[in-house]
């Protein structure tokens, strides 16, 4: 009882110092040989912050063997301190395309609001701030080199598969480590993989096709690829070559021009979580478009026969099928 009694506290303190911070967020990923962590600043003050002096990881080993470990083993993962890449180092990525907008985000010149009437001065400066500051985060979680550069990455490989940890991060250099903390408590034990995504729906239109699809699931996708098949699913091709980020709604909607009326298309969907890894592909839903009647038949001719039946002939015009 001893035990279940101190997981539970340690728990608690954890959950408890992660929601009192306004400051930081973070998030855990065990693998099968390594553990990563992903954290981002919550407002533009923390981001700067983060930009001006660092991150330190702690690690603290409560759980090993499934026995609690008295005393606990803390470790500094980082002596120095986890800070955005050099200039130089990120003009080495300018094939990716997410690294470039948060690399100008951090290091491009600040617009000028071209006024002098102070309070528009202000409010346009932090436009400017809040703009560099969401665009950065996005990048960030859209692509995994972006993370690493920008300093809100860390793949901690000394992890051990029979150990338990809570991990805390915080600004290096900063005045206080209560209020500017988070804490995140895994172990690779807790290893799942990536399962797909839940198979779309779809509804035709005269335009085209709409897939739609929940974004609630167990493990979180941040963004998603649609591929689309038109050889009966031998191959699949990206419909676009940026995946599509989620929005905050309960579901995710996408609209694709279908060319031939006549032709079977298979779609499917791809989520890629904050660490940047693509899940295996959902089941595709198979998608026949079918025109809608707008047209109506016209009589042509009526002729009664033998006063017992009736020869009628119609001409019809339309593109849907019948």
């Amino acid at each position: 009882m001893k035990t279940n009694l101190s997981i539970i506290l340690l728990l608690l303190l954890a959950a408890t110092s992660s929601q009192a911070q306004p400051y930081l967020a973070a998030l855990s990923k065990p693998g099968k040989t390594s553990i990563e962590l992903r954290w981002a600043p919550l407002n533009f003050e923390a981001w700067q912050q983060g930009i001006k002096n660092g991150y330190v990881i702690e690690r603290s080993t409560i759980l090993k063997n499934g026995k609690v470990l008295e005393p606990v083993e803390r470790k500094i993962l980082t002596p120095n301190p986890i800070k955005v890449a050099d200039k130089e180092i990120w003009a080495n990525y300018e094939n990716d395309n997410y690294a470039m907008i948060a690399g100008e985000c951090i290091f491009g010149e600040y617009e000028d609001a071209e006024t002098n009437f102070l309070p528009l001065r202000a409010y346009k400066q932090r436009q400017d701030e809040e703009r560099r500051f969401g665009f950065a985060l996005y990048s960030a979680d859209m692509s995994k080199v972006a993370a690493k550069l920008s300093g809100l990455y860390f793949k901690d490989e000394t992890a051990k598969p029979n150990e338990k940890y809570l991990y805390k991060i915080y600004f290096a250099n900063y005045d206080s480590l209560i209020h500017d903390t988070v804490s995140t408590f895994t172990g690779m034990s807790e290893y799942q993989p990536l399962y797909a995504p839940q198979k779309p729906y779809f509804y035709c239109s005269k335009s085209g096709v709409t897939l739609w699809w929940q974004t609630f699931s167990p493990q979180k996708f941040n963004s998603y690829y649609v591929e689309k098949s038109t050889d009966n699913g031998k191959t699949f091709t990206r419909i676009s070559q940026n995946p599509i980020a989620v929005t905050g709604s309960e579901r995710m909607f996408y609209t694709d021009t279908l060319t031939e009326n006549s032709a079977n298309y298979l779609y499917r969907i791809l989520g890629i979580d904050s660490f940047g890894e693509v899940s295996l592909a959902s089941q595709p839903v198979a998608v026949k478009m079918i025109l809608p009647i707008e047209s109506t038949p016209q009589f042509a001719d009526i002729e009664t026969i033998n006063n017992n039946s009736v020869k009628m002939t119609w001409n019809f015009e339309s593109e849907a099928e019948i």
